[in-house]
């Protein structure tokens, strides 16, 4: 009124109830997001994030103060952002969906292969303003698959292997038969009696690679029961340790009496183990010809837990030459070896991983080159098999 004083109260009554259910929408999204284990990111064509999730922070070990707002060549160096990610964020941003497999090096998991998709983020006029980055960790699913193709692949040499060696196992006995004929049948002193003795060294070296086709092909099943660990190793040591000790090796052993039993065929583990260890002093001599402090070959086992599953895991461990990157995903291939043709058959590793594999376990490597190579078998406490009854 004309005393300023109120007559009437205006009320303005709006309806906000889809303003606030689409707020809800929007909390849920970014909750889920945000609890997504994929590293997610929103960087715009500043090639700055102006958003990340926490499994990215966790990944990257940056709080969001350190890394929104910031560039991308802050967090991940003005080289690796130059050479790898720039190149995909720029297809991005001229309206491509990028994808890409490979190595990534993060300070809060260290190595991993990552599977990267690179999406335009557009915004209401459909102009691409950002790209939302994408990164999963398929270490594992890549692991499972390169496992498994191992897996096909032994059981297919397998099934050749073992035809392959009943087919030659018969010509080479009557070779090594005849040959033997000849020095029977031959005056002493004679060449021929040398020249069949140069046979049958060489027919028996055949035989022996026979007798390894054999067993890497077999399926039939070994008599089997609970062995202590410690008692495998100790038959291994009684045929290697001499020889460790003739080549000035320091053996090391750590084998705690108190691990369970394992359900096992125990020659075959002792073969394993064998073929670990010999594998070993090959590469100490290597790059030890002679005596050195350095050269030691540790041999340990321990429980450890996968999956909730409980594993004996024995670690046969040699500081010699390593194994080059080159090579590392073949080592396991049966006639593949680095060894030369007078004494490596390419088959006493693979054969080790499909009687580990058979009993229900793992055998995997760890090696850097020229620092070292660790080799572990685990073995589960309980198979599933059923004990036999028959004495191992």
């Amino acid at each position: 009124d004309p005393d300023e004083r109120p007559l009437y109260l205006v009320v303005d009554v709006e309806d906000i109830s889809y303003r606030k259910e689409y707020e809800d929408r929007l909390r849920k999204y970014e909750q889920i997001v945000s609890a997504s284990k994929d590293l997610l990111a929103l960087v715009n064509r500043d090639y700055a994030y102006e958003a990340v999730n926490k499994s990215f922070l966790k990944a990257y070990q940056r709080t969001p103060e350190e890394t929104i707002g910031h560039s991308v060549s802050d967090l991940m160096g003005e080289c690796l952002f130059k050479t790898r990610v720039q190149p995909f964020l720029d297809r991005a941003f001229s309206g491509e969906t990028v994808k890409y497999q490979g190595p990534f090096e993060f300070p809060g998991y260290g190595r991993r292969i990552v599977d990267m998709s690179y999406s335009p983020f557009l915004d209401d006029a459909g102009e691409c303003s950002g790209v939302v980055v994408n990164l999963r960790d398929i270490t594992e699913t890549r692991e499972l698959e390169q496992k498994l193709m191992q897996s096909q692949k032994m059981e297919s040499i397998g099934t050749l292997a073992g035809g392959i060696a009943h087919e030659i196992n018969n010509p080479v006995n009557g070779i090594m038969n005849y040959a033997q004929l000849i020095i029977d049948r031959s005056r002493e002193g004679s060449p021929a009696v040398e020249l069949a003795e140069e046979i049958i060294r060489e027919t028996t070296r055949v035989a022996g690679i026979v007798r390894n086709l054999l067993t890497f092909a077999r399926n039939e099943k070994q008599s089997h029961s609970p062995a202590h660990l410690s008692d495998i190793v100790g038959s291994v040591l009684t045929l290697i340790q001499t020889v460790m000790r003739h080549d000035q090796i320091d053996l090391k052993i750590d084998i705690p009496e108190d691990l369970p039993t394992v359900k096992c065929r125990t020659q075959q583990i002792q073969q394993v183990l064998m073929n670990l260890m010999t594998n070993a002093r090959d590469a100490l001599n290597e790059k030890y010809p002679d005596y050195s402090p350095e050269k030691q070959l540790r041999l340990a086992a321990g429980l450890i837990k996968k999956e909730g599953v409980t594993y004996v895991r024995t670690t046969v461990e040699d500081f010699g030459v390593g194994i080059g990157p080159d090579i590392r995903n073949r080592i396991f291939d049966p006639f593949f070896t680095t060894k030369p043709k007078e004494t490596g058959t390419g088959l006493g590793l693979a054969i080790a991983y499909g009687i580990v594999k058979d009993h229900g376990g793992d055998l995997s490597v760890e090696t850097e080159p020229g620092q070292y190579t660790r080799i572990h078998m685990d073995l589960p406490v309980n198979n599933g098999w059923e004990l036999s009854r028959q004495r191992p």
